[in-house]
């Protein structure tokens, strides 16, 4: 849900479900009529990410239920900003009937081949983030902080900002 763009969840039925990221401070003020699905990493969610960590060729977090279910989710994604889109995709896996046992391992197989963000390395040892997909405030945060986990020389490159605000 972002600002202005609310019209499928006003448009659920009183019994519909919306599957909401719950960090996001404008979901939170929004009344909501529907049956919500909560997903982030406070505790007020229904699907709960802690302990995230991002390597230099995947992330990892626990994933926690309010049934008190846990696993230890590892994906071969790059920034932790895919923890919150995992997320939504284990929340609607696990309404339509999937255990979390079945969703860490269809998260093993998740590449980053065709991600918004690749990591590409030189035979010099130069490390290069191709970001080339948005440019919004957020994507490149993400970016600059995954470049961290990186020693040596690093690059990244990216079209010119589309979205400046936060």
């Amino acid at each position: 849900i972002v600002a202005g763009k609310c019209d499928i969840v006003d448009c659920l039925p009183e019994n519909g479900t919306a599957f909401l990221n719950w960090d996001s401070t404008f979901v939170k003020t929004r009344n909501l009529k529907t049956i919500t699905i909560k997903y982030g990493t406070n505790s007020e969610c229904d699907i709960l990410a802690e302990n995230i960590k991002s390597e230099k060729d995947f992330i990892s977090f626990d994933v926690k239920t309010k049934a008190g279910e846990s696993e230890q989710i590892k994906a071969n994604l790059l920034g932790a900003q895919n923890v919150q889109n995992l997320l939504g995709a284990i929340a609607c896996s696990l309404e339509l009937g999937m255990n979390l046992g079945e969703v860490k391992n269809a998260c093993q197989k998740i590449s980053q081949d065709l991600g918004a963000m690749q990591l590409q390395k030189t035979n010099s040892g130069l490390k290069i983030i191709k970001s080339s997909y948005t440019a919004n405030y957020h994507g490149v945060i993400t970016a600059l902080d995954y470049l961290k986990i990186w020693s040596g020389k690093k690059a990244i490159i990216m079209p010119s900002f589309i979205e400046i605000v936060k």
